[in-house]
């Protein structure tokens, strides 16, 4: 089962999860890549709120697990 199928059932359901979920999905997408340190993925991101109110992220320790966890999901 594909994760468009994953969210059309949730969404036949519970919209507003579903909702959420997409949005959380679209973020992971665009902020995950930047956790990758030395081919190694940041089991950690930390962010401070710069004055120009963008976000800068700082990646903290490696986890081969979570590494092996995002290649397998295409991030």
């Amino acid at each position: 089962m594909g994760s468009a199928t994953r969210l059309r059932l949730i969404a036949e359901h519970d919209p507003p999860s579903a909702a959420l979920l997409l949005r959380l999905l679209r973020i992971a997408v665009r902020v995950l890549p930047q956790a990758v340190v030395g081919g190694k993925f940041a089991h950690t991101l930390s962010g401070t709120c710069g004055t120009d109110g963008a976000w800068r992220l700082r990646p903290l320790g490696t986890s081969p697990r979570q590494g092996a966890i995002a290649a397998t999901a295409g991030l």
